[in-house]
């Protein structure tokens, strides 16, 4: 099983610290609950270990060794807290191949994976949709789709059930299941933990820009951290 390291990762915006020293091990294939309070770091950590922010202290590894800011994105994806953020072309279809078409991938063999994802996220009924018609809990499976055909390692989601019902968290949560069982290590920020209570392996909690806990979920529940839901 092959792991992402993040080691003594310190980030400041300005004068402002966002994270001081955070150390950091995900593992292929399980997921992660990232949680704390607004403001405590968790998305600049998310885009700091998907390479959108560059390094300023600490290191990176993969697979024991060190990475660059270019290797991670390679490496890993990341999925925005609202998924229209990151959703631009005309149809669900044409999301899901821009990345392929980016990287060179050949046009028949590209049709191909779009076949086989469009199948595999169970969005074949609106391949052809615009994707500003969709529903939220749609529109979050296309813009995690659009991210894992391009066959990251590491897949990050920024508090992705917060504009969804019911129905879209299901939707969400039955397609994390299924990336699981491909071998993604997944790392979710989160204010609600309790939702992915059954796919968790790892619960890390976040204060004043450090990691102050990390263990199982029912280690979590027993803190009583008062800036999350349980």
């Amino acid at each position: 099983m092959k792991m992402l390291e993040a080691i003594d990762i310190s980030f400041s915006y300005g004068k402002r610290l966002v994270l001081k020293q955070i150390n950091l091990t995900l593992r292929e294939g399980e997921l992660v609950l990232l949680t704390g309070a607004n403001g405590c770091g968790k998305t600049t950590l998310l885009k700091l270990l998907s390479g959108l922010l560059p390094f300023q202290e600490g290191q990176i590894l993969y697979n024991k060794k060190k990475v660059s800011q270019k290797e991670l994105r390679d490496l890993t994806g990341y999925v925005f807290h609202n998924p229209f953020e990151q959703i631009f072309n005309f149809t669900v279809e044409h999301e899901i191949a821009f990345g392929l078409e980016n990287t060179g991938v050949e046009r028949q063999r590209m049709l191909k994976i779009v076949d086989e994802t469009l199948e595999f996220f169970k969005l074949n009924s609106v391949r052809f949709k615009d994707p500003g018609t969709l529903s939220c809990g749609q529109a979050q499976r296309v813009a995690i789709a659009s991210i894992v055909v391009l066959k990251p390692k590491f897949l990050f989601l920024d508090e992705p059930t917060a504009m969804l019902d019911d129905e879209g968290c299901k939707q969400v949560k039955d397609c994390l299941k299924a990336l699981l069982e491909e071998g993604i290590g997944i790392v979710v920020a989160t204010h609600e933990p309790a939702f992915f209570s059954q796919l968790v392996s790892t619960v890390v909690h976040m204060s004043f820009n450090s990691v102050d806990f990390v263990g199982s979920f029912d280690q979590f529940k027993s803190k009583g951290f008062e800036d999350v839901e349980i």
